[in-house]
């Protein structure tokens, strides 16, 4: 991947819970799903290696100001699947991180599949 391009397959590695505090790790309960970003903007599920058809979404990125008190601050890149909440967006290496702990959800890796 590079810069901020997250088009292409990757391949979920673990999630963590914010509350209550939980980690699922691709080791020990299997690397069972993925997910891949199409150049037109949609996102496919699989779960086991197979496309899950009934989860086509579409995607946009847009950057937003990381403090909505300071706008002309730093910005933070951010996924919106079919006009839900937004989850920040980050790329580590070859790491993908899904963002959503400011909301008390979940923070979600996936290995960027070559």
């Amino acid at each position: 991947p590079t810069g901020d391009s997250i088009v292409g397959s990757w391949d979920w590695i673990k999630t963590i819970y914010v509350k209550p505090y939980r980690e699922f790790h691709a080791d020990t309960v299997g690397p069972r799903r993925g997910i891949t970003f199409t150049p037109n903007g949609q996102v496919l599920f699989y779960r086991k290696g197979a496309y899950v058809q009934d989860f086509i979404y579409t995607y946009t990125l847009k950057y937003k100001p990381k403090d909505f008190l300071n706008p002309a601050g730093d910005s933070i890149l951010v996924l919106n699947y079919n006009n839900w909440s937004d989850i920040h967006v980050y790329i580590r290496h070859d790491t993908l991180i899904l963002d959503q702990a400011y909301m008390d959800i979940s923070t979600e890796y996936y290995k960027w599949r070559k």
